[in-house]
């Protein structure tokens, strides 16, 4: 994505709702008390993962272990699965509304893709928490960008791998 998509996509959003970082196209959504209650906060997230998916058609859902029933449930098989953590592929069809009403206990990430992985990911064994581990394996896999939630769906990092005209990251 270029600097004018990234900054035509997160221009629309309300400016407190993503919070920047030291890294550049790092950003965290922290969970407020008061919009939660209000509904506010919710419909934020949803708007942000709704652009999201209709910029980026192809998210893969990475789930830590206590998932995993309810995964296959929802989302059928995994693409990939370790011990303790797995990757689904995420159903067009499948509202945003309903997808993150089904992981907002946290311990989850969302890659999303212009196009499809050519191979396989594999991610790392266990949901990242900082925003330079998010930089790090947004880059290393190749994804557009990068939600990751941790415990109680609270925060999420949000990281955007922008590149400028050249096809360099920015």
């Amino acid at each position: 994505m270029t600097r004018n998509e990234f900054e035509s996509l997160i221009g629309g959003l309300p400016p407190s709702m993503l919070r920047p970082t030291r890294r550049a196209n790092v950003f965290r959504f922290d969970r407020r008390w008061w919009d939660f209650h209000r509904g506010k906060e919710m419909r934020q997230r949803q708007n942000l993962v709704a652009l999201l998916r209709e910029r980026f058609p192809v998210q893969l859902l990475h789930l830590d272990e206590s998932w995993y029933e309810d995964a296959r449930a929802m989302l059928g098989e995994p693409a990939y699965m370790s011990a303790t953590h797995g990757l689904w592929p995420v159903v067009g069809t499948m509202q945003t509304v309903d997808l993150l009403k089904a992981v907002d206990e946290g311990r989850w990430a969302m890659y999303s893709f212009t196009d499809a992985p050519a191979v396989t990911l594999r991610v790392p064994d266990y949901i990242l928490v900082s925003e330079a581990e998010a930089e790090e394996q947004l880059r290393a896999c190749g994804a557009s960008c990068l939600i990751s939630s941790w415990e109680d769906d609270v925060n999420w990092i949000v990281a955007f791998d922008v590149r400028d005209a050249g096809g360099q990251g920015i």
